[in-house]
C-alpha cells in the first residue's frame, strides 16, 4: 500500500466519502477519471489541477503503469484507504479541502477586491497578445474554431458546445474560461454570484449531449467557479495590483492542461471579462 497526502475539492470528497463504488472511466499518465453514477471525479498529481471534482495526491509515478488502474476497475474510499478492485492501494493519512473562494480570497484581501478599469484592460490586452502568439502555432482546424467563436453573443454560446477536436473540444475550453471569468467578476463587485451559477448551468445543460462526459464535467465545474486552481491563479494575476509580471507565467502554467486547451481557456477568460457589463 502506498502512503500519500491529498488535497480534495469538496464535491470530490463528498462523492468519495459516500462509500459508493465508482468505475475507472479513463487513465492517463497524470490523471485517472472515475465515474460515480453520472458524476466524474479526477485523481491528479499536482495541486495546480485541483477543482471541485478533483483530488490531488502526493504520488509521483505514472498512473498508466499502476497494475489496477485500467478502465472498468472499481474504486471506492473507506477508512482513509482508496481501494482499486477491493484491493487497498493508497492510504491517505492527511487530506486538505480545496475551496476556490477561500483560495482567491486569501490572495485578494478586502483592500484589493476592487480594480482599476484602465489597468485591467491593459492586462487583458497583454494576455490576449500572448494567447494569440501561442495560437498562431496551431493547425488550421484549431484556427478555424477560433474564427467561429470571435464576436459570439452569449445567447449563441450553447449552440457551439462540442466544437473542435480533442478530449475537451476547443470551444468547451473557451466557454469554461468565459464562465470562470464571469463568476470571478460577479464575486469581485459583490454581485449575486449564485445567479451567475444558475445562468451558467442553464446555458450548458441545453447542449449537454453535444459533448463528452469529461468535457461536460469541466463545463459544469467552471459554471460554479470550481476551478481548476491554475485558472484562478491567472485570474488573480489580472486583478492583483502586484501581479503584472506573473500574467505570462500563469498563462504558460495554464498550457499544462494541454496546449490548445490552455490557450482557449485563456481566450474565454479574456472574452468573459471584456463582455462583463461593469467593465
Amino acid at each position: 500500500m502506498i502512503y500519500i497526502t491529498a488535497s480534495a475539492g469538496k464535491k470530490a470528497l463528498r462523492i468519495l466519502s459516500s462509500r459508493k463504488k465508482g468505475k475507472i472511466h479513463s487513465v492517463f499518465k497524470n490523471a485517472i477519471n472515475i465515474l460515480f453514477d453520472n458524476e466524474l471525479i479526477g485523481i491528479v498529481k499536482k495541486d495546480d489541477f485541483l477543482n471541485f471534482y478533483n483530488i490531488s495526491i502526493s504520488f509521483t509515478g505514472n498512473f498508466e503503469t499502476l497494475p489496477l488502474s485500467f478502465e472498468g476497475s472499481t474504486v471506492h474510499f473507506h477508512d482513509d484507504i482508496l481501494f482499486f478492485n477491493n484491493t487497498p492501494f493508497f492510504y491517505v493519512y492527511d487530506i486538505n479541502i480545496f475551496n476556490p473562494f477561500c483560495y482567491f480570497s486569501e490572495h485578494l484581501n478586502e483592500k484589493n477586491l476592487s480594480y482599476d478599469k484602465k489597468s485591467l484592460l491593459s492586462k487583458i490586452s497583454l494576455l490576449e497578445s500572448i494567447a494569440n502568439e501561442e495560437l498562431s502555432k496551431y493547425d488550421d482546424l484549431t484556427l478555424a474554431v477560433r474564427k467561429k467563436i470571435v464576436n459570439l453573443e452569449e445567447e449563441e454560446l450553447s449552440s457551439m458546445i462540442g466544437l473542435g477536436p480533442g478530449l475537451t473540444p476547443a470551444f468547451d475550453d473557451f466557454l469554461s474560461g468565459y464562465m470562470m471569468a464571469k463568476n470571478f467578476m460577479s464575486f469581485l463587485i459583490k454581485k449575486q454570484i449564485f445567479r451567475a451559477f444558475k445562468e451558467n448551468l442553464k446555458l450548458i445543460r441545453k447542449s449537454k449531449n453535444k459533448t463528452n462526459i469529461v468535457s461536460y464535467q469541466m463545463l459544469k465545474t467552471a459554471a460554479m467557479f470550481g476551478g481548476p486552481k491554475l485558472v484562478i491563479d491567472l485570474l488573480i494575476s489580472l486583478f492583483h495590483p502586484d501581479e503584472l509580471g506573473s500574467i505570462e507565467d500563469n498563462f504558460h502554467k495554464l498550457l499544462k492542461i494541454g496546449a490548445t486547451s490552455g490557450c482557449f481557456w485563456a481566450l474565454g477568460i479574456i472574452d468573459g471579462i471584456k463582455k462583463f457589463k461593469e467593465v
